[in-house]
């Protein structure tokens, strides 16, 4: 049994979800589990610095949602008294929790009357109703709600969600859904005019544009270099090596000749031990070709700009870093230079 699905309490309902966003269940689980040790609470939540839960979220990607996870810890704190809200319409005022997530934890946790609607409920109702609208655009994503909100049980809305949400993750399920064994098939419009693998029906994608990154892992002793994210990104707040970013896949002339620009350094001053195979890292709309390169350098050689942190090597972890990043310190970490 998932720990969520045991609790009425609206924080651990609410925390569940936000991790669960983008997220598989056999992923979130461990993340949960360390969140909720970490952090029992929404007043120690509120109460914690932004670095260690950043680091707590490592690995899930998304990174906005640890930064609205944070800031809406904080204003339950401060806007509500320290008591989560106890309504559909309250919790919308929390950062990051739309629709779905306030009509999760207002129905499980507070038993209101309020439909959720997530990819799994999408595709049950696209395929029970047989919706020809996308799903992913407004016109089918309206139709999918008031389908939602008309089949809702009024007088048990959480069990009734969280069973609609488990239908679709178990039984109806993306690819090849065993419907000869689904309880609901004589209701299935989808099943009775063979459009099961037709539907639900979706936009396609934005195109997925490539970005190349070069980071620069530089040894200086026992020591090396790295900075905080600061731009408006999914990667803000979290630590990377110095970055050169190109607008094309570079060659290997063209990343030696970008490391000197970027450290003021060139000839016997830096020398160059390695240069990576690329790495590549998936995002939503983005696809990261990255290659590191470790160079060495004499101590005060360098002069660094102000916003390169010096750290020790075995440190380096210590900091919040983009699963890339931290993916390939795992693989590289008994010969970092």
């Amino acid at each position: 049994m998932l720990p969520w699905r045991e609790t009425k309490d609206p924080y651990m309902i609410w925390l569940s979800e936000i991790i669960l966003q983008q997220t598989r269940v056999n992923q979130g689980m461990d993340y949960y589990l360390r969140f909720v040790a970490r952090f029992p609470d929404v007043h120690q939540l509120a109460a914690a610095d932004e670095q260690e839960v950043m680091k707590l979220w490592q690995g899930l990607g998304y990174y906005s949602r640890a930064r609205n996870l944070l800031a809406a810890a904080r204003q339950v704190e401060n806007e509500f008294g320290g008591k989560f809200p106890s309504g559909y319409s309250e919790l919308l005022k929390l950062k990051g929790v739309g629709p779905y997530t306030a009509a999760a934890v207002a129905s499980i946790a507070y038993n209101e009357p309020v439909a959720v609607v997530d990819g799994n409920v999408s595709r049950v109702l696209a395929r029970l109703y047989a919706v020809h609208n996308p799903v992913n655009v407004p016109a089918g994503e309206k139709q999918i709600s008031a389908l939602a909100g008309e089949l809702l049980n009024r007088g048990n809305p959480g069990d009734h969600n969280q069973a609609v949400m488990e239908f679709g993750a178990l039984q109806c399920v993306p690819v090849a859904p065993d419907c000869l064994a689904c309880p609901v098939q004589q209701f299935c419009e989808a099943y009775g005019n063979d459009l099961v693998t037709a539907l639900p029906v979706k936009e396609k994608k934005t195109r997925i544009r490539n970005r190349f990154f070069t980071y620069l892992i530089i040894k200086e002793g026992e020591h090396t270099y790295i900075n905080r994210r600061t731009g408006n990104d999914i990667w803000r707040e979290l630590y990377e090596f110095p970055l050169i970013e190109h607008d094309t896949a570079p060659g290997e002339k063209e990343i030696l000749h970008a490391a000197s620009r970027l450290t003021g350094l060139g000839g016997s001053r830096l020398t160059i031990s390695r240069l990576s195979d690329p790495v590549q890292h998936q995002l939503t709309h983005r696809r990261i070709i990255a290659r590191f390169l470790h160079v060495e350098t004499g101590k005060d050689l360098l002069q660094a700009p102000d916003h390169w942190k010096r750290v020790r090597f075995s440190e380096v972890g210590d900091h919040p870093l983009p699963r890339l990043i931290d993916r390939y310190l795992e693989l590289n970490v008994e010969s970092p230079d």
